[in-house]
């Protein structure tokens, strides 16, 4: 069941592009809190800002653990987050979306990338995300960026997850 704050397939702040974080303040970190309990609650491991919502550049995530998401490690906040190709090649795998229950697709993603960000203070961010955190934070920088994962895969592949996500959401 999709979770009632998460935005769904067909709305349209899941198409706009998100305008930088300038405030760095008690209000970006509720709606971290926020966004946290949201991805929890869902089962996800990673949640955009547009996806509750707010059109702006943040993100989170958490790599899941042995026992799933909610077993994992720190939780991971990037803000105003950019990322260029590690050059180790592309990877196919299947991509599931808060925001587009009952599918996952192939999506083809970077291996590795190098992430540039700021911390929930302001703080200036850099690393080398490779495997599955490369892949999330591609995932969800494209929902900063108005692009789902039915963007990534064929018209023939699109429209049957359209159709199922629309049955799934009982539209």
């Amino acid at each position: 069941m999709a979770h009632p704050m998460i935005r769904q397939f067909g709305d349209p702040i899941l198409r706009s592009v998100c305008s930088e974080v300038t405030q760095f303040n008690d209000a970006l970190q509720e709606k971290i809190i926020v966004m946290k309990r949201i991805m929890e609650e869902a089962g996800g491991v990673g949640l955009a800002a547009p996806q509750v919502g707010s059109l702006q550049r943040m993100l989170i995530y958490r790599l899941p653990g042995d026992d799933g998401p909610s077993s994992s490690g720190e939780l991971q906040v990037l803000i105003n987050p950019e990322w260029v190709s590690a050059g180790m090649g592309e990877q196919p795998a299947l991509e599931g979306c808060l925001s587009l229950p009952g599918i996952q697709l192939p999506v083809v993603r970077e291996v590795a990338i190098h992430v540039t960000a700021q911390d929930p203070t302001g703080g200036k961010v850099e690393f080398l995300a490779e495997d599955l955190e490369a892949r999330i934070i591609q995932h969800e920088t494209d929902h900063l960026n108005g692009k789902l994962i039915l963007e990534h895969v064929s018209p023939e592949i699109r429209r049957e997850a359209i159709l199922t996500i629309n049955q799934y959401l009982g539209s």
